[in-house]
């Protein structure tokens, strides 16, 4: 059977429109349309072309839906996991990744923020934690003192003496049978002055310097030799895993609060305050950079997603199936007549 003049005209397009999106053509086209875009765009306001309305209404559809459900929590977990088997293989050392220099220098700027510092330091010393951990040094190193002294150590009456002294404060009304621990809550009741003078001198060492690069060299010269294997033993899997099954129940909190809107609004808002009147085209300036290196950006990343045999075989058969209804209505047949 003779083909029609409406097949033949069908095919012609379907190859017309094939060409366009082949290896050779596919960069080229992506990257026209991006900029025709653009051109067009450049003189309209941000808010014209993408109102406050419909931003708002779907931003707060957006966080209605947005929740961690079982299954995204699953997916999580599973590229946690992955991540942390890729960790067991890899025993790069961190000194390979970043230099000294590079490390002290991230760190100096970090200590320099002093409003944030300030905070940080005094969040830590006036923690329960902190005056815990410095009661049990304290204790640790007094215990220490009393193991290693000369006059002690290798000394059996002084060491018996001092197991007796222990069994009879073990054995003191209120004690418990724990002497350790009495006495380590008691130096932490005692502390404040003593955490004042640590905030103190902290924040002295920080704010002169003269200590800072012999302790940031400290910290590389330890964190630079682990390597990346070793990684997961100072943020163990379980622990990270742990904090992620809480974390579905602490975002449907803050959401139920209406935390996470009043948040989501206030960015929305404050974007379209700043934002809102200007032209896409001042908007690319004010931000530093051209169409054409938005066009080469996009063009690239997509090119690799969409240089594809098999995508382009199913983009042919639905450029037939939504062109064919066209080249076969009887409004063609009646023009080619």
């Amino acid at each position: 059977m003779a083909e029609s003049m409406n097949e033949k005209l069908l095919e012609l397009h379907i190859d017309y429109e094939m060409s366009l999106v082949s290896s050779e053509n596919l960069k080229e086209t992506i990257k026209k349309e991006i900029i025709s875009y653009l051109d067009w765009a450049k003189d309209k306001n941000f808010s014209t072309l993408f109102p406050k309305e419909k931003a708002e209404s779907r931003l707060k559809d957006i966080i209605h839906r947005a929740t961690l459900n079982e299954k995204a929590l699953n997916l999580l977990k599973k590229a946690i996991s992955a991540g942390y088997n890729f960790l067991d293989k890899d025993n790069t050392k961190l000194n390979e990744l970043i230099n000294r220099e590079d490390f002290i220098s991230s760190a100096n700027t970090t200590i320099g923020l002093r409003n944030a510092r300030e905070k940080i330091i005094q969040f830590i010393v006036n923690s329960s934690a902190y005056s815990r951990m410095m009661s049990s040094i304290i204790y640790a190193a007094i215990k220490d003192f009393l193991a290693e002294n000369p006059i002690t150590k290798n000394n059996p009456v002084a060491s018996s003496f001092m197991k007796m002294g222990a069994d009879f404060l073990n054995n003191l009304p209120g004690m418990q049978g724990n002497f350790d621990a009495t006495i380590t809550d008691f130096l932490r009741n005692n502390l404040s002055g003593r955490i004042q003078q640590s905030e103190k001198l902290i924040r002295e060492e920080l704010e002169t310097g003269k200590n800072t690069e012999e302790l940031l060299t400290e910290i590389w010269n330890f964190l630079g030799t682990i390597p990346l294997s070793e990684i997961k033993n100072l943020l163990p899997e379980k622990e990270v895993i742990s904090f992620l099954e809480k974390t579905p129940a602490f975002w449907e909190f803050l959401k139920s609060k209406g935390f996470v809107e009043k948040v989501a609004f206030h960015q929305l808002n404050e974007f379209y305050l700043y934002f809102g009147e200007k032209s896409i085209g001042s908007i690319l300036e004010e931000i530093g950079i051209s169409k054409e290196e938005i066009a080469d950006g996009l063009s690239e990343g997509m090119f690799i997603y969409l240089d594809n045999q098999d995508l382009r075989e199913y983009y042919r058969s639905r450029v037939k199936e939504r062109l064919s209804g066209f080249y076969m209505s009887s409004k063609v047949q009646n023009l080619i007549k």
